[in-house]
């Protein structure tokens, strides 16, 4: 089996953690040896952590009285005595009433995620995947400043600007570009004498509409984010927020285009 070969299967199940100690092992011989196999499994670890994120929200809530167990065994044995017509039909009111209901409880929740809210989790998912990685964490380094931007801008089809944070005690290590639900994204990595990392995330909105900088807090990450026209940035790190302010107004103005 050649490395391009590996089935989807197999990749999928690499990323959710299925596969026993010997196919791990094989499966991340296989990686290091096709960049453009390891990059595409990056970015679904990628969107796999802005899901979770999204609705972390949902295992810190009860379930809803009317979606636990005891009502739906009620319900079943209230169906169960009637003529079976009478039970198919009982039985798809309740079915539809239940998907109407738990849309509309899904739905009512995830009404309030703005394009700003959508951004920090996917700017901190991809913080947590790369960021502090040892090995990858960067796929273009910064030795050639230049090509690093030309490349990232034909990726998101808008111009990238790689900010300098040197003013700040920050250098630029390299960057990535990753895929979201919505499109292309930009990461840039960069690191202080002592060892501390921040990241630059840029990518366009969908809708765009244009938002000031705003706080982002996102477990335990800490950030900002804004919106200039239609693309979103944020930064973020996990240290001291109020440390970040400095360093992120110097980003905003910047990336000002």
């Amino acid at each position: 089996m050649t490395e391009s070969s590996i089935p989807d299967e197999m990749l999928h199940a690499y990323v959710d953690d299925r596969l026993d100690a010997g196919q791990r092992a094989e499966m991340e011989r296989r990686l290091a040896a096709d960049p453009e196999l390891r990059r595409r499994v990056n970015d679904w670890q990628a969107q796999d952590a802005v899901l979770r994120d999204a609705l972390s929200f949902k295992l810190r809530e009860p379930v809803p009285p009317s979606l636990s167990v005891a009502a739906l065994a009620e319900a079943r044995m209230r169906t169960a005595t009637r003529p079976v017509a009478r039970w198919r039909m009982a039985a798809g009111f309740v079915l539809a009433l239940g998907l109407g209901a738990a849309g509309g409880w899904f739905g009512h929740r995830m009404m309030p995620f703005d394009e700003i809210a959508l951004l920090g989790m996917e700017s901190a998912s991809a913080y947590r995947v790369f960021a502090n990685d040892p090995a990858r964490a960067i796929e273009v380094s910064s030795s050639n400043r230049a090509e690093m931007a030309a490349w990232m801008t034909q990726k998101l089809g808008r111009r990238v600007v790689l900010p300098d944070l040197s003013s700040v005690g920050y250098s630029l290590l390299g960057g990535r570009v990753l895929s979201t639900l919505s499109g292309a994204a930009a990461m840039l990595i960069y690191e202080s004498a002592g060892g501390d990392r921040l990241t630059v995330y840029v990518r366009p909105m969908g809708i765009g509409r244009e938002a000031e900088m705003q706080p982002l807090d996102v477990k335990t990450l800490e950030g900002y984010g804004w919106i200039n026209r239609q693309i979103g940035y944020s930064v973020m790190s996990d240290g001291d927020r109020e440390l970040l302010r400095p360093v992120a107004h110097l980003i905003r103005d910047e990336l000002r285009l």
